[in-house]
């Protein structure tokens, strides 16, 4: 092997190196989607023209679907408070309690104006689960071009496990953010949100 060969050879083993295993795992599910599309096109005998058409896409687009390079534009327009509750108990509770918690994702789609309300349901358990301290409900309006893409003609979405993902995030955060800032100064102090793998959320729809 040449020199030449060997310097292109070793400057492509730094690129793959600096490629963190978190978006090895992101261009992985990129591609398999991308797999998964090119599949169904042909298994129907269409050219990509004609999955574009069908569609209502430009063939660019779905050019960039099947290469799996295709990325989701997304936007967080509004967040809406929809429900605080607060069950003062009888006795205060003891120092340095643990506390549990119950999270429930519902989306609302609507393909037409592209937005989908994401309806964050938490409650406040006691440590043996037994009673329900708090409670907080937000929902949050997302932007999500080409929207009408992952709905059919039934009203079933089928949104990529990658957005899914990215969309528990924002509304988790975010209703992380406001059951803190509503609950300071009361007995539901210290019930702060832990941390969540927004991938391991189940959504629900409406």
């Amino acid at each position: 092997m040449t020199n030449q060969g060997n310097k292109k050879n070793n400057a492509l083993n730094e690129l793959l190196n600096e490629i963190t295993p978190k978006e090895q795992r992101r261009m992985d599910k990129r591609m398999q989607l991308a797999m998964k599309i090119d599949e169904a096109r042909q298994a129907k005998r269409w050219n990509r023209q004609d999955l574009a058409n069908a569609l209502g896409k430009q063939k660019s687009v779905i050019t960039k679907w099947l290469s799996g390079t295709h990325s989701f534009t997304i936007q967080l327009k509004r967040m809406e408070l929809l429900d605080v509750k607060l069950n003062q108990p009888e006795q205060p509770l003891p120092d340095n309690m643990t506390f549990n918690f119950n999270l429930n994702i519902t989306y609302k789609l609507n393909e037409v104006k592209e937005l989908a309300n994401i309806i964050t349901s938490i409650s406040v358990l006691s440590e043996d689960y037994k009673i329900q301290l708090g409670g907080i409900k937000s929902n949050c309006v997302i932007f999500i071009k080409d929207l009408a893409s992952y709905v059919d003609e039934n009203k079933n979405s089928s949104l990529p496990d990658e957005l899914i993902t990215s969309l528990n995030s924002i509304a988790i955060s975010t209703t992380r953010g406001i059951m803190f800032s509503e609950f300071r100064g009361t007995f539901l102090h210290d019930a702060v949100l832990p941390l969540l793998n927004p991938s391991n959320v189940m959504k629900e729809k409406e």
